[in-house]
């Protein structure tokens, strides 16, 4: 009944946290793509500047197959199940930002219970694991991105879905099961086609594999199940896949000669030794739990804080022996996002590719493994050691509560909440009237909201 109790507890303190703010903040950039991708609305939709045109030219625009178009276009075939899953969803809820963001709520929340399910499936402590599902509940970037209209919160929790299956696999040793294999196959091929970037994790589970498996039949099952993947995955590589990684390699060229001419540029600078340094270390913090950015500071400013963990890691040396494996599969599978970034960096030649949100899905294994190393210290350290503890502690709780901020790093403060703005021009339109509106993007959000299906309206980028 305690642990019913703390389960509870831990779900209702990570939902408060996923649902404050969560319809204050205006639609950013990202997630616009993301609902004008749900709606099929296409970068080429054809109107043109002084063209009068309704609302309802724009509603038409919604079927199924502008929306996968609308995908390649803006987000180079990347999410696709999450933008299909949105485009169903938006029919029946609208294109709010309370209704397309509270879908990566409730996959967060879901990702909670997972993290206690895969904890119990390494044979961890009961206690390890609720610490583990705390962690996850309160880590700033798990609250950040299931407040966005955006795949990583689904494709968090499908990459842990795949990952129990994996230890499943792994655990069952000769004892041969379809079920296990499908089921790791399907979640897996979901997984990326949620988002591209679960990649690592799954090349994290591969390097395990080879570290630590000997057996035939294991190795025989992951590979069925990898075929599985790599079959589901086909299927929307030929049919828009590899379109979409065309129109990827384009902006990266175009990244490789913005980094060119602007090198010391934070976003897509040129990768050098410093930026690349810099860039991991900028993960780590984030992946770690300190996401004080939100309070001010800087990354140099935050960077001596993970002397908390160093120092939570060495207490804890004489401590992993009997769980040597796990510590090790854990340490893997969280520095597999700073090392495929590093890849990408040297190879694109820009550090596009260090933004810290795209470690995410290493988060979870992360609160994983810190929940581990803190329920160990806590129980066999000293005075000194359980101080640790509870300073990393606060640092989590601090952190995940410094996203309740109205502004949030990282986010423009001059985002304008377009949705207001159209239901403001709305209720202020005179039948006849047509509506001149400045740019094409602001046209199609505009028409994301207006209920009104008949409102006349151009584009004359001379009002801007």
């Amino acid at each position: 009944m305690k642990l019913l109790f703390l389960l509870i507890s831990i779900l209702t303190v990570g939902l408060t946290l996923r649902l404050a703010q969560l319809n204050s903040r205006a639609i950013w950039f990202d997630e616009q793509q993301s609902v004008l991708e749900a709606n099929g609305i296409r970068d080429s939709i054809s109107f043109s500047v002084y063209e009068v045109f309704q609302n309802s030219n724009f509603r038409q625009e919604k079927n199924f197959a502008n929306m996968v178009e609308a995908n390649i276009q803006r987000d180079s075939g990347n999410g696709i199940l999450h933008t299909g899953f949105l485009y169903y969803w938006s029919m029946l809820f609208g294109n709010s930002a309370f209704s397309v963001r509270i879908i990566s709520v409730l996959f967060s929340v879901s990702s909670i219970v997972l993290l206690l399910f895969i904890s119990q499936d390494l044979g961890l402590s009961k206690i390890s694991g609720y610490i583990s599902a705390m962690l996850f509940s309160l880590h700033h970037m798990a609250i950040m991105y299931a407040q966005e209209a955006r795949p990583y919160a689904m494709a968090t929790f499908f990459i842990l879905l795949s990952a129990t299956f994996f230890i499943k696999i792994i655990k069952a040793r000769d004892k041969f099961s379809y079920w296990l294999l499908f089921w790791f196959g399907v979640f897996s091929s979901i997984a990326l086609l949620v988002h591209y970037l679960t990649v690592y994790i799954l090349l994290g589970e591969i390097v395990i594999a080879i570290v630590f498996i000997r057996e035939v039949r294991v190795w025989r099952n992951l590979i069925l199940g990898g075929i599985i993947t790599a079959l589901i995955l086909s299927l929307w590589m030929y049919t828009g896949g590899f379109e979409g990684l065309h129109v990827m390699a384009l902006r990266n060229s175009n990244f490789q000669k913005l980094s060119a001419l602007d090198p010391d540029n934070t976003f897509y600078g040129q990768t050098t030794f410093k930026t690349a340094v810099g860039g991991i270390f900028q993960m780590l913090v984030n992946m770690f739990g300190m996401g004080f950015q939100d309070l001010g500071l800087r990354i140099r400013d935050i960077l001596p804080l993970m002397l908390i963990v160093v120092a939570l890691l060495i207490s804890s040396k004489n401590l992993v022996v009997e769980k040597v494996q796990i510590y090790l599969g854990l340490i893997i599978l969280m520095a597999s996002a700073p090392i495929y970034a590093l890849l990408l960096a040297i190879t694109s030649h820009h550090t596009i590719s260090f933004q810290a949100g795209y470690s995410i899905f290493s988060v979870p294994f992360v609160c994983i493994f810190m929940g581990l190393i803190l329920e160990q210290c806590y129980r066999k350290g000293n005075t000194a050691i359980r101080i640790l503890v509870a300073a990393y502690s606060i640092v989590i709780i601090i952190s995940g509560f410094a996203t309740l901020k109205p502004t949030r790093h990282g986010l423009s403060k001059t985002d304008v909440n377009m949705e207001s703005l159209a239901k403001e021009l709305e209720n202020h339109y005179t039948p006849g009237d047509t509506l001149v509106i400045g740019t094409k993007e602001k046209a199609m959000l505009f028409n994301l909201y207006f209920s009104n299906p008949s409102i006349l309206q151009k584009v004359d980028t001379q009002s801007r």
